[in-house]
């Protein structure tokens, strides 16, 4: 059973009709397809990022330096890990409660990460409304500010403290001299 070219288009120029028919189904089924299917597009998302630059530690001399080096007496704590400081509960729920979302929205994903030379914080928001992540945004990098402030007066409180422990051991010391004078 050979069928040339020749004959086949003779089959299709007898049952021309029956061709077009095929066609024209096959075209309409496929557009209703199209249109009648019920794809749910997932919910928008808008995302806000914020680069914060921080003090850092001087790299080895083969490495880039950051943008701004840290001052020797700058707390360590700072110095550590700012993304566990942007990520921790305390920043995400300042974050939250002063943009008025309530504390359990899993809509809100907070994200921060730090740049190679350690200088540069990106803070970034993504929610389901643009409006509210243009507020969170702004208020996270607020409550991470916070919070690296917080840090530092802790450092600067327990130096403190030491230094009144120090100062009380040199006079009870200076007590002690002067009563054997």
């Amino acid at each position: 059973l050979r069928v040339d070219l020749r004959e086949l288009i003779d089959a299709v120029r007898r049952h021309i009709r029956i061709v077009i028919a095929a066609v024209v189904v096959a075209a309409l089924i496929a557009g209703l397809y199209v249109f009648t299917r019920n794809e749910t597009r997932p919910a928008d998302k808008f995302r806000a990022v914020a680069n914060l630059q921080i003090p850092a530690q001087a790299a080895e001399r083969k490495q880039p330096q950051p943008a701004v080096v840290a001052p020797t007496n700058m707390p360590p704590k700072l110095l550590r890990n700012p993304t566990a400081v942007a990520l921790s509960g305390r920043v995400r729920e300042q974050t939250l409660s002063e943009s008025g979302v309530p504390r359990n929205d899993a809509s809100v994903i907070l994200g921060a990460a730090l740049s190679d030379t350690g200088d540069i914080v990106t803070l970034t928001v993504t929610s389901a409304e643009a409006d509210a992540t243009n507020k969170l945004i702004g208020n996270y990098v607020q409550a991470f500010q916070d919070a690296r402030r917080a840090v530092s007066a802790q450092s600067i409180q327990g130096g403190q403290q030491g230094l009144q422990e120090e100062l009380k051991r040199l006079q009870s010391s200076l007590s002690a001299v002067e009563s054997q004078v």
